[in-house]
């Protein structure tokens, strides 16, 4: 029995039997038909065989024959074709001139999509909206029937949802009447614009054109989003309205332009003119506002972030299966277009903005993950991942143009090798991060190569350029650091004079930078520990690879570390006294290191265990923390005590501190040339006869000063040797901090030895304490 239904379904007669009739007696056959089909057709080979009746012949038999073999049919090409078929007949049938053949065509996609859920899918989105825009406006005609409008309703039923992924509005109710006037519109504003630019037009026409400039712009973009939802690939009157629209856009200030984020849907839209006009709007507004946008997030300590808008066109990539059946004949597929215009608008961004900003925006592309899914794509098209790159000699890889190379295929080389040059110039740390974590080897050695070889170059100059323009920015020439670029070792040297010498460091670029970390390396010390040294170099390197492989950021780390060590040793604690240095060359003269005796208790530091060939720059630097002074309070003395007491300096120098309980004798003061100028009366001296600094004590201003105990010429060295050893016996005799009991010591002396602090030791003179301080290294490098 099955073998005879099937006979009789294959034969030509069951046709006749299904198209020919009385109406009543074609729908019970069309219902036997389907019935037997159903239960006893599991054939494949006769789709055509099928088909090709029913699409020439009565509806009915035709809804039949899909219906009944909608299994074997379901994925074939003859549904494909006969489906993209109805859609273009649909979109270009008049519903006043043949309503018969309109209904019958949507009978008949209602009958494929009704059976083949995948039937639309092979319909372009183009199609798709050509359809519904013109069968839409049949719901609003009183005159059409109603078994139209059922029909109609049917079928966008199953259209729209194809249509839910579209951004902005769309017009269902335009129609292609208004073509010519919006044609003829352009072309009188075109008009217009010459004829106010032109010298000999009346002041009437120039006044009238600047006050309507905003009015016209608003009306120029709402044209331009209106065009979002027609496509015009297969439409040329409306190509040649959006070509002339775009021209007119092209010319407008983006000072008209109060709302960029509503063009962002307008880089997916299935128009060249359209997607190109809506770019370059873009790609100059966004640039101008990256300076208020640095502002306002400076000034209100906000986050800045990229437009939400924008990141969404970007989540999703396009790989190379993708773009397997797009064609690279006419032009780059629109969508793959969007995609990539989309990142260079994110990357100018980076344009203009602050180094806050621009960190802010990393951190948005890196929260997002969105720049794997370029470079993935890039190397893939480039052909990193088969091994043979193209060759990018021939590119200009720093600026892009659209449609000037020769092939759409080379033009979108052209384009992702300028996004990766935007990578890593803007997110150096990412991209790199991408190139670290690829777990293709090829691919990884092909990229470092050609990075190297094609992109690097253009990287290290640019670098060198921001940090010649950052030397140049210095705004203090007395605190500047001298910079010099060196391009063709691809290296920046800077350095800073101190004490006559010059501090230098070393900054060099690799020649796959940045894929390969710049390295920060010291050419000369100065008055600087070797410690301290590898420190400032560690650090200046740190920031430079943290700081997104920006040079002029490790510049300014070197400079804000000198700075500050400066200014530690010279005003770290206001207001300082004098720094005072024995370092005698005498070979008895023991070496130790005093600052002079305060009028109070407990602020002075006796410093021993240092060697023979230490400077008292050396120690000065080791005390900058706490300007190696003598010190206003004494939380300031216990904080350096407590941080330098057996603390090693270098190898074989270990510091050792303890309260000075008993005032030095006076061939223990360091008196510089001043002061000795000053007792001698104005004699001449080696520090040039500065002003005496031995003043009236500001706590006995009412008392008269004290003379000298002895002039400079009564100066001598065997008497200051035997104070000295002596010294040396009474301190051996004495308790040597440091207990935790010394931190509690209270300033409140007894009166006798408030009374030694006063008047002295061994009969020495009373000491007054220094008000104003010295030039810091006029004398930190100077010993005796």
């Amino acid at each position: 029995m099955t073998s005879y239904v099937i006979k009789l379904i294959r034969s030509a007669d069951v046709f006749d039997l299904l198209e020919y009739g009385e109406q009543a007696e074609i729908y019970y056959n069309v219902s036997l038909f389907v019935l037997l089909a159903n239960d006893n057709l599991g054939l494949a080979g006769a789709n055509d065989h099928f088909m090709a009746p029913g699409r020439t012949g009565d509806t009915i038999s035709t809804v039949a024959y899909m219906t009944g073999l909608r299994q074997p049919l379901a994925g074939t090409k003859t549904i494909t074709r006969t489906c993209n078929e109805l859609v273009a007949d649909l979109t270009g049938l008049d519903i006043n001139g043949k309503p018969d053949e309109c209904l019958k065509q949507l009978v008949l996609l209602n009958g494929i999509i009704q059976n083949q859920e995948d039937a639309t899918e092979s319909i372009a989105k183009q199609r798709v909206v050509f359809l519904v825009k013109h069968i839409t406006s049949w719901l609003q005609d009183l005159t059409v029937h109603v078994a139209v409008k059922a029909e109609t309703c049917r079928v966008l039923l199953a259209l729209l949802p194809l249509m839910k992924d579209m951004y902005g509005s769309c017009d269902l109710t335009a129609t292609e009447s208004t073509i010519p006037l919006i044609h003829a519109s352009l072309k009188l504003f075109a008009m217009l614009r010459i004829l106010q630019s032109d010298g000999e037009t009346n002041d009437d026409l120039v006044d009238a054109w600047k006050e309507c400039q905003a009015d016209a712009a608003k009306g120029l973009i709402a044209l331009l989003k209106r065009s979002q939802s027609v496509p015009d690939d297969f439409h040329q009157p409306l190509r040649m309205v959006n070509e002339l629209l775009a021209r007119q856009i092209s010319k407008l200030s983006t000072a008209h332009l109060e709302q960029p984020h509503e063009l962002y849907p307008l880089l997916y839209v299935e128009s060249r003119p359209v997607q190109q006009t809506a770019f370059e709007i873009l790609h100059k507004q966004i640039p101008t506002a990256q300076e208020q946008i640095s502002f306002d997030a400076a000034l209100e300590k906000k986050v800045a972030n990229l437009p939400e808008e924008l990141l969404s066109l970007v989540i999703e990539a396009p790989t190379i299966a993708s773009i397997a059946d797009a064609s690279f004949e006419r032009s780059i597929p629109l969508q793959l277009r969007g995609y990539l215009f989309s990142w260079i608008l994110i990357f100018d961004h980076f344009v203009g903005s602050s180094y806050k900003v621009k960190t802010d925006y990393i951190e948005n592309i890196k929260d997002g993950g969105y720049l794997a899914g370029l470079l993935d794509f890039t190397f893939d098209f480039l052909g990193h991942a088969r091994g043979r790159p193209v060759d990018a000699s021939k590119f200009d890889i720093s600026s892009y143009t659209p449609d000037t190379e020769s092939s759409p295929e080379k033009d979108t080389q052209w384009l992702l090798t300028h996004l990766y040059y935007l990578s890593l110039k803007h997110t150096s740390n990412l991209a790199k991060t991408w190139w670290i974590d690829c777990r293709s080897r090829q691919k990884v050695i092909s990229v470092e190569s050609w990075t190297e070889r094609f992109i690097s170059p253009t990287i290290v100059a640019d670098a060198l350029t921001s940090a010649s323009e950052w030397a140049a920015a210095q705004d203090n020439p007395d605190e500047a650091l001298t910079v010099k670029v060196s391009p063709r070792v691809r290296e920046v040297t800077s350095s800073y004079v101190l004490d006559e010498q010059n501090l230098v460091f070393l900054i060099r670029l690799p020649s796959a930078f940045p894929l390969k970390q710049a390295t920060c390396e010291g050419v000369n010390r100065v008055a600087i520990s070797e410690q301290k040294w590898q420190s400032w170099l560690r650090n200046c390197q740190g920031v430079i690879a943290f700081s997104n492989n920006s040079l002029p950021e490790g510049l300014a780390s070197i400079r804000r570390n000198i700075l500050g060590t400066l200014k530690g040793q010279s005003d770290a604690y206001q207001p300082p006294a004098a720094i005072l240095v024995n370092l005698s060359h005498s070979y008895n003269a023991p070496r130790n290191f005093r600052s002079i005796m305060s009028s109070r208790g407990g602020t002075t530091l006796y410093v021993t265990g240092f060697g023979h060939g230490t400077r008292a720059r050396d120690l000065a630097h080791e005390f900058e923390r706490f300007a190696f002074v003598e010190y206003e309070s004494r939380r300031d003395a216990d904080d350096a005590y407590y941080d330098m007491h057996n603390r090693r300096i270098g190898r074989d120098d270990l510091i050792k501190i303890e309260w000075a309980r008993t005032p030095p004798s006076a061939s223990w003061r360091f008196d510089s040339g001043a002061s000795r100028d000053g007792r001698d009366g104005g004699r001449d001296s080696r520090d040039g006869g500065r002003p005496s600094r031995r003043e009236r004590s500001p706590r006995r201003s009412g008392r008269s000063q004290s003379p000298p105990r002895r002039s400079r010429d009564e100066y001598s060295p065997r008497k200051d040797d035997r104070r000295e050893r002596d010294y040396e016996r009474r301190e051996r005799d004495r308790t040597r901090s440091p207990d935790d009991h010394d931190r509690d010591m209270k300033d409140v002396r007894d009166p006798d030895e408030e009374h030694e602090h006063e008047n002295g030791t061994n009969g020495d003179e009373k000491k007054v304490p220094i008000e104003s301080p010295p030039p810091a290294h006029d004398e930190l490098d100077t010993a005796e």
